[in-house]
C-alpha cells in the first residue's frame, strides 16, 4: 500500500469522526507530519484558497494564516491536536489572490509509521457556511425531537436510520426496533408496500410525495385500525445525489372517522329527500312501492322486497279481519 493510499484511508477514517460538516457543504481536507508540514492538500483546499497543491505541499501550515493576525491561535490549534487531542476552532487564512479568508477547522491526530505518530489532518470550511449549517442543524434537532408530527429518516434501501419521540408513539416501538429495519418487517399490519412504492417513486424522480394514507395496526393500538397521512421527501447531497428520505407522519384517524360519519349522514338524509320526492310524485301504491325498492336496493341494501297487505292493494281499510288474514309482511337483504 502506498502513502497517499495510507493518507486516504487515514482522511476517511477521520472524517467519520468530523460530523455535521461532512455531506452538508465542501469541506477542505489537508494532512500535515508532526512538524506542521503539509504533506497534502485536496482539491476542495484548492477551490477555497486558490493554491494549487505544488505551492503549499511541504510548507508549514500557519504560513497561510492571515500575516496581520494573530498566528498563535492557529499555531496553537495545531500544537493541541498533535499532542493527540481533536479541536475546533476559527482562523484567519490568506487566500491566494490576496484577501482575508476567515475559515472554521478541525483538526485530529491521526497514528502512521509512515506519517509519524503526531501526524494531523485538518479540516477546513468557509466560517460563515459552516455556521449557517450548525443553525440549520440545532433547528432541525429541536423540530425532531419535539414536533407532535411523526419524523423518520431511512436510507437508500428504506431502511429506517432515525425516527423522532412522537413516531417512536406512533408505532409503539422505541427507535432501536427502527434502526436498520423496512417498514414492512417492523410493521406488517400496515400497508407497508404501497407506502414503500411511494417512497422509491420518492427517490427516483425526486418529486416529493404528500397525503399519502397509511392504514393498519401497530403494538401502539393493536386492536383498532389507525389512518396516518403520510408524506416524503428526497434527501440529497450537496452534488444532488440521492442519499435517502425523510417521512413525516400525522395521525389522522378521528378526523376521518368524523368525516366518515358525516359523509354518512349526508348520504341518509340525500336518500330522505329523495325518497319523499318519489313518493309525493304518484298516488300508485304499486308504482310507489316499486320505486322506494329501487331507492333502496342501491342504497341500502343488495335486496329489497316490498309485501303489501292485499287489502290495501284492493282499497280495503287496514286493521280489519280481512286484512290481518292477508298480511304478508316486508324484508330486505342489507349490506
Amino acid at each position: 500500500m502506498d502513502e497517499q493510499t495510507r493518507i486516504g484511508e487515514l482522511i476517511s477514517g477521520a472524517a467519520q469522526d468530523a460530523g455535521g460538516w461532512l455531506g452538508a457543504l465542501d469541506v477542505a481536507q489537508v494532512a500535515t507530519s508532526a512538524d506542521g508540514t503539509i504533506v497534502r492538500w485536496n482539491h476542495v483546499a484548492q477551490e477555497l484558497l486558490g493554491y494549487a497543491p505544488p505551492e503549499v505541499v511541504g510548507r508549514h501550515i500557519a504560513e497561510l494564516l492571515h500575516p496581520g493576525a494573530d498566528r498563535s491561535l492557529g499555531r496553537s490549534l495545531w500544537e493541541t491536536a498533535a499532542t493527540g487531542r481533536g479541536v475546533m476552532g476559527t482562523v484567519t487564512a490568506w487566500h491566494r489572490e490576496g484577501y482575508p479568508m476567515e475559515l472554521e477547522i478541525w483538526a485530529c491526530p491521526v497514528h502512521s509509521g509512515r506519517l509519524g505518530a503526531s501526524a494531523v489532518l485538518v479540516f477546513a470550511a468557509e466560517a460563515h457556511a459552516a455556521r449557517r449549517i450548525r443553525g440549520s442543524s440545532a433547528v432541525w434537532d429541536g423540530l425532531f425531537s419535539r414536533s407532535p408530527v411523526g419524523i423518520a429518516v431511512l436510507d437508500t434501501h428504506l431502511r429506517f436510520l432515525q425516527v423522532n419521540p412522537a413516531l417512536e408513539a406512533m408505532n409503539g416501538l422505541p427507535e432501536s426496533a427502527h434502526v436498520g429495519r423496512r417498514l414492512a418487517e417492523l410493521l406488517p399490519e400496515v400497508n407497508a408496500e404501497e407506502m414503500e412504492e411511494a417512497m422509491r417513486q420518492v427517490l427516483d424522480t425526486g418529486e416529493p410525495v404528500l397525503d399519502r394514507r397509511r392504514v393498519g395496526r401497530t403494538p401502539a393500538d393493536p386492536e383498532h385500525d389507525r389512518v396516518w397521512s403520510c408524506s416524503y421527501v428526497r434527501v440529497e447531497d450537496p452534488g444532488g445525489r440521492p442519499i435517502g428520505v425523510i417521512a413525516s407522519l400525522l395521525d389522522i384517524t378521528e378526523q376521518q372517522r368524523a368525516h366518515t360519519e358525516a359523509e354518512a349522514g349526508r348520504h341518509r338524509l340525500a336518500l330522505l329527500s329523495e325518497a319523499s320526492v318519489r313518493m309525493g310524485a304518484s298516488l300508485e301504491l304499486e308504482r310507489t312501492a316499486q320505486e322506494l325498492a329501487e331507492l333502496a336496493a342501491p342504497g341500502l341494501a343488495d335486496v329489497v322486497t316490498d309485501d303489501i297487505l292485499d287489502t290495501l292493494a284492493h282499497g280495503d281499510e287496514p286493521g280489519t279481519a280481512s286484512a290481518a288474514a292477508s298480511h304478508c309482511g316486508a324484508w330486505a337483504r342489507l349490506r
